[in-house]
């Protein structure tokens, strides 16, 4: 069922938009603008060039020529000059190449690759990293800019593959082809998705994984555990863990999951199935994580000494979480740029935030209405899982948070894009408490039109805060100069006008995709 559905050409057509969108959104995008792309660019040059990962006790890992370059972009650690500082711009002059542009390209030599200065990659399990080397290797003989933006385009096609198991999570949980559509354009357009998507991140391999990880829960609860899906889920739970330690997160979900599909369980075939499970995680992971339990190695086991702790300090640290998700996060959930130092304009997230509260009275209508004739759809279903699954990831952020608290006396401080790997269910969870709003079909229908129309006018509201954190629209040549700085061969000058156009027919492809007359039945996926 599933083969028909992703053969069609309207999916082919959806994740082109994707990409157009994604990479335009990438090419504009200052180095080192996405959150960490300095540190994680780091670790991809400290492996390409010394042939191992870096380690904790490694104390040179930032090579010179990143350390010069970060120094005049403004972006060096302890001296960020964007820090509390939004207005900050690196200095411009005419014409497509900026001041400093000849000045990267020199430092391009053997010395300054194979020198460091101090520590700065991102310690990491290595995935993300070994994938991103055919991507480095190829500008390799570039300057640093053209290896970044080389790299990024890893991160453009992992963004693209996870828009296509969103689709996939749509059509199971809404039941259509439309549904599909929708969910996965809800995904591209939300503006942290193409901001944290077209950088450099091991966030986005982990998001993808994740989104994998939660289709093929639903095909457990849709079908019910067979072996195959077992050993599946403890693939990419193996491959989680080879890219981020967040992947252990998924394992307590996996036990939500045992218990929404407990009828179909005896003790033999749990044991099975949890053998299935565990099984690859093991073979994929084991060499990395086992190490890690057994070792009493600060540097292998990744412990340290406890120097904050006690109940008062406990509440105190709750009490400022609970008040930063309350405060910061509601804003900052929805598109937060330029080194935290702008947001979404106020009228977004102010009327997405009442979006959430009106989503949450219509998901708990859906569940009424199926609790109460008992009847567990498969919607209801997911419902109870998303949910689930969500509680369990932000109490898992909440405890090694507060971990970090009792080892360095500080929060290690709350970023939107935490919350980006379970970003399909949430959507889902807001599509369908929308939908749900009302149970006049032509009525609902317009309800999820005005929901897309509204992520569209976010989208474009959060890459206009972008680009106008860094360009001048004074005139548009002013703002092409501007935007061609500091970028390769490919997005200089007249390249603009080539991936503009893109992102244009990008942008209208999904609208047309998804705003259809309300009056046309969906196609339902039985």
């Amino acid at each position: 069922m599933l083969g028909k559905i992703v053969s069609k050409p309207k999916t082919l057509f959806l994740l082109i938009a994707v990409f157009f969108i994604t990479l335009a959104v990438s090419l504009t995008t200052h180095l080192f603008e996405v959150p960490d792309e300095n540190a994680h660019y780091a670790t991809v040059h400290y492996l390409y060039n010394q042939g191992r990962m870096p380690e904790r006790g490694d104390k040179n890992t930032h090579s010179l020529e990143e350390y010069k370059v970060e120094e005049i972009m403004g972006t060096l650690e302890g001296k960020n000059k964007y820090s509390y500082h939004p207005e900050y711009r690196i200095e411009q002059i005419d014409g497509v190449y900026g001041k400093y542009e000849e000045l990267i390209s020199s430092l391009n030599n053997q010395e300054n690759k194979s020198n460091y200065a101090g520590r700065r990659a991102a310690i990491y399990p290595p995935l993300y990293y070994v994938l991103a080397q055919p991507f480095y290797a190829v500008a390799e003989g570039g300057s640093l800019i053209d290896r970044i933006f080389s790299v990024r385009f890893l991160s453009i096609l992992i963004t693209v593959a996870t828009v296509y198991f969103v689709y996939l999570i749509g059509v199971l949980v809404i039941g259509s082809v439309q549904g599909g559509v929708i969910l996965s354009s809800l995904f591209i357009l939300y503006p942290m998705t193409t901001y944290v998507g077209g950088g450099i991140n091991s966030d986005n391999l982990h998001n993808l994984f994740t989104t994998i990880f939660t289709y093929l829960s639903l095909i457990v609860l849709l079908k019910g555990w067979t072996n195959k899906l077992a050993l599946t889920l403890g693939i990419i739970v193996g491959l989680d863990l080879l890219t981020k330690p967040q992947g252990y997160i998924l394992l307590p979900i996996i036990l939500l999951l045992f218990c929404l599909t407990y009828k179909q369980f005896k003790l033999k075939n749990f044991i099975i199935t949890t053998l299935y499970i565990a099984l690859p995680i093991l073979i994929l992971a084991g060499y990395q994580e086992i190490p890690k339990l057994v070792s009493t190695n600060p540097y292998i086991a990744d412990s340290h000494e406890i120097v904050v702790g006690g109940e008062s300090s406990f509440i105190d640290f709750s009490k400022g979480y609970i008040k930063t998700h309350l405060t910061e996060m509601p804003v900052w959930y929805w598109g937060v740029f330029k080194w935290f130092g702008l947001t979404l304009p106020k009228p977004f997230w102010w009327l997405a935030t009442r979006l959430l509260m009106l989503s949450a009275i219509g998901v708990i209508i859906s569940l009424w209405k199926d609790l109460s004739v008992k009847k567990i759809s498969i919607q209801t279903k997911f419902v109870l899982f998303a949910i689930g699954a969500n509680l369990i990831y932000a109490f898992a952020i909440f405890f090694f948070d507060w971990q970090f608290f009792q080892q360095f006396g500080r929060s290690l401080g709350l970023q939107a894009r935490y919350y980006m790997p379970l970003l399909a269910t949430q959507l889902a969870l807001i599509y369908i408490g929308i939908k749900n709003l009302t149970s006049h079909q032509l009525y609902s229908r317009l309800l999820i039109s005005g929901l897309v129309i509204f992520f569209v006018f976010m989208h474009l509201a959060g890459f206009y805060t972008q680009l106008s954190g860094y360009y001048d629209f004074t005139s548009p040549q002013i703002f092409l100069d501007q935007l061609s700085q500091y970028k390769p061969d490919y997005a200089k000058g007249a390249w603009w006008y080539l991936w503009g156009f893109l992102y244009l027919i990008g942008v209208s492809s999904i609208i047309k995709m998804c705003i259809k007359s309300p009056f046309t039945e969906d196609k339902i996926v039985k």
